[in-house]
């Protein structure tokens, strides 16, 4: 059995502020290795942050409230802060959090850490991971490289292609 040590950061970068983010990261990084870690995982877009502004947009019908829930630390000065976040509604955290550690048998190993800021610690066994690995199929079990291909195309493109009849010409198809 071959185990190491992982670990979970549970963390809010420094809002719009990538340069004390990646300091913070820095010290998160260091706390999880002096703790004996060996891999660290950070929240999705720690770094950079996903700006403030991505999420306060509602995007479907009825999520207004949703998005007023924002998943980042907002400093009190920032501008129109009450119209993003409502600490009197929301309270003190603007995301709760969630973060754990499960094995590949489902059982949980660490967390779920909820309302605070936290490194999260477990020991996996790889050979536990690497068995497991055969049971994840991400290119869906009719994998056939002989029949299907991906295709990318990166040719420039409009970010934004109007589709119907205009009153003076006819429909096109989008390229």
């Amino acid at each position: 059995m071959t185990t190491v040590k992982i670990a979970a950061v549970q963390a809010a970068y420094v809002l719009m502020d990538q340069k004390a983010t990646l300091s913070k990261a820095i010290g998160l990084l260091e706390q999880a290795a002096a703790d004996g870690a060996e891999i660290v995982v950070f929240p999705e877009v720690f770094v950079p942050g996903t700006p403030i502004w991505i999420d306060s947009v509602p995007i479907w019908d009825g999520d207004a409230d949703w998005y007023a829930l924002l998943v980042d630390q907002i400093p009190a000065d920032f501008p129109h802060r009450d119209r993003i976040w409502d600490k009197e509604r929301h309270g003190e955290w603007v995301e709760e959090g969630n973060a754990v550690i499960v094995d590949p048998g489902g059982q949980i190993l660490a967390g779920p850490a909820r309302e605070e800021e936290t490194i999260l610690t477990a020991d996996i066994d790889l050979t536990a991971v690497r068995a497991a690995r055969r049971l994840f199929d991400p290119t869906g079990h009719y994998h056939r490289p002989d029949i299907f291909q991906l295709t990318v195309d990166t040719r420039p493109r409009s970010a934004v292609n109007v589709v119907g009849p205009s009153p003076t010409e006819p429909l096109t198809e989008p390229e």
